[in-house]
This record gives C-alpha cells, structure tokens and sequence, in this order.
C-alpha cells in the first residue's frame, strides 16, 4: 500500500484492510462511480473463483484514470458477512505465527595491500608497422574529359566514375604506403 498512500498523498483513507489496484493494460479497466460493494476477484489456488475485495472507492480526479481504486479486503470483516448474509465463505483463519527475525551482521574483512617493488624497471615496447602485401596491382584512374563522358552510354558512364571513384582512393591509398 506504500504506492497506494503516495498516489493518495498520505491519505487516512488508505488502511491496512485496504487493496489498491490500477487497471492491468488500460485505465478504462478501473472502477468508477456507482461501482461501489461490487467485488474484486481472483481465480483461487483450488480453482474456484475467490473474493479478494470489495469495491470502495476511486480518485478524486475521476474514473479511467492512472490513478488505483481503493477496494477493502474482506477477510477483515469475515464475521461481520457471515453474521449478515449467513453465507459461509471460502476462508481460512490463519494460525501460523510470523517466524522471529533473526539479526546478522557483517564484519568488515580484513584489508591488504601490495605495493609494487621499487627496484623495477620499465622499457617502453618496440614500435612496429605492418606494411600490406603487394600482390595486387593499381590503376591509375583515367583522366575524364568531356567528348569522352558524352561519347559513353549512362550505364558505361557510371560504371566508370564508380570504378575511377574506387581507382583514386586504391591509388591513394597505396600512395600513402610507399
């Protein structure tokens, strides 16, 4: 119920009977006025549906809202429904008690350090550069020249510009090694 008292600003409404609950996937899934007593249901472990809360209340701001709606558990007035209805319900009083809480601490480990030895020396590595294999050749790209761009068809044209482009920077490149 802590989201429930921060959405309700600390309201006194929100109590330990009470379940708060938004609507799963869309807000149009809330309560909304004129729901109140109906029920909030869940489908039980024994496969039988089960009545987990009763509708009470909504946000000021109105239904279908991101804000939860307020339903009260039911097994918190258990006697109270089975004196007025005389229905037996499908609960159980539980009588297991909460197990003690047991406390551990933790000691901080014990801290070493090591510290480098003084005498050592260091030597910065030989710098090396890797040359690649020239078992390829390299094309110049040809000069353009006008007559000869409109002497070509378009498609022999930009197959040509595409290969003098990837010429240039294999020339340029190898260019750089040498």
């Amino acid at each position: 119920n802590a989201q429930c008292l921060t959405a309700f600003g600390g309201s006194f409404i929100i109590q330990d009977s009470t379940i708060c609950a938004s609507g799963y996937n869309v807000t149009s899934q809330s309560t909304c006025q004129g729901d109140s007593g109906g029920p909030l249901s869940i489908i039980d472990d024994d496969g039988e549906l089960t009545q987990v809360g009763v509708t009470s209340f909504v946000s000021s701001s109105g239904c279908h809202t991101d804000f939860p709606a307020g339903f009260i558990r039911p097994g918190f007035y258990h006697d109270w429904f089975t004196q007025v209805s005389g229905v037996n319900f499908d609960w159980e009083v539980s009588n297991t008690t909460q197990p003690p809480i047991n406390e551990t601490t933790t000691e901080f480990p014990d801290v070493t350090t090591t510290e480098f030895p003084s005498n050592g020396t260091t030597t910065e590595p030989d710098a090396t550069t890797a040359v690649p294999p020239s078992n390829g050749t390299t094309t110049l790209a040809p000069e353009s020249s006008e007559s000869s761009e409109s002497a070509d068809s378009s498609d022999s044209s930009s197959s040509s510009s595409s290969s003098s482009s990837s010429s240039s920077e294999t020339s340029s490149s190898s260019e750089s090694f040498e």
